[in-house]
């Protein structure tokens, strides 16, 4: 599906209304949400699960068809706070609609939810990250062909991204609460492509001049939409691979996938961070 260049976040939230009032007879308000990126849908097994309920149960949710996104919405308990858990989500690249992507960040905030955390896979265009790093974000390029706007506000960007809520401080809160565990983790910019095509080396340096620290295929819009709706909304990215300006071999989703197994117990132990 084609998509236009911009869409109105009300019609978003108008799009999953119906898929709301649903997951509302099993879900009361949860404290936060998770979005789990590209093989990190399984991170929610450390912690209880109250409800569990498939994306295809539940009307009007798209339904991805990518390895490492298990398609499931759960209910997560844990230090008395609950967490609405996205296992998964979908992408630009298979053909869904912008407004498809946004599913997670509307139902987050049509069913209460305060803040809001979206993760992903990225590759790493800085060289001082590793395969397995973390890292969180504090910037974003998008490079999407597409945007989100807000009737009220449309000729007032600068809102859409930083207005309206404490999302700053509240990624500051987080920097400090790991380091305070002592979980490593970097903070820099994420680039955001359509994909799927991995990066060639002309692409990887050009990206490097941009001030880019990592890329990816979502996140981006995601986070301007969470905070356009007012919510505290940050974003964390798992450093899949180091992305190299030489020919090296060739990458494929599965480095992805390996990458977030390796990585599995810092990201639990961020999990227990954002349950305190």
């Amino acid at each position: 599906m084609q998509n236009p260049k911009y869409i109105n976040i009300e019609s978003v939230l108008e799009r999953y209304q119906a898929s709301a009032e649903y997951l509302s007879k099993f879900i009361a308000t949860p404290n936060f949400s998770f979005t789990a990126g590209s093989g990190l849908s399984e991170l929610s097994n450390a912690f209880e699960a109250e409800v569990v309920i498939p994306y295809q149960d539940i009307p009007g949710l798209p339904i991805s068809s990518v390895s490492g996104h298990s398609g499931e919405v759960r209910l997560l308990k844990h230090n008395d706070k609950s967490c609405l858990y996205f296992a998964g989500r979908v992408h630009l690249y298979e053909g869904y609609s912008l407004i498809d992507t946004l599913f997670n960040v509307a139902i987050s905030h049509l069913l209460g939810c305060g803040d809001i955390v979206i993760s992903n896979a990225a590759g790493g265009l800085n060289p001082n990250y590793k395969a397995g790093d973390i890292m969180l974000i504090e910037d974003t390029l998008n490079f999407l062909s597409c945007d989100i706007i807000r009737n009220d506000v449309a000729n007032n960007f600068a809102f859409a991204l930083f207005g309206g809520n404490n999302s700053a401080q509240y990624l500051n809160n987080l920097k400090s609460a790991l380091t305070d565990s002592g979980i490593k983790h970097h903070s820099g910019c994420l680039m955001a492509v359509t994909g799927p095509n991995y990066e060639t080396p002309a692409e990887i340096r050009a990206y490097r001049r941009l001030t880019a620290d990592a890329m990816g295929m979502s996140t981006v819009l995601e986070l301007k939409a969470a905070r356009m709706l007012g919510h505290n909304a940050i974003g964390l990215s798992l450093i899949s691979n180091e992305l190299r300006d030489v020919n090296t071999v060739a990458l494929d989703h599965r480095h992805v996938v390996d990458a977030a197994k390796s990585a599995e117990t810092t990201l639990i132990r961020i999990l227990e961070v954002l349950f305190r």
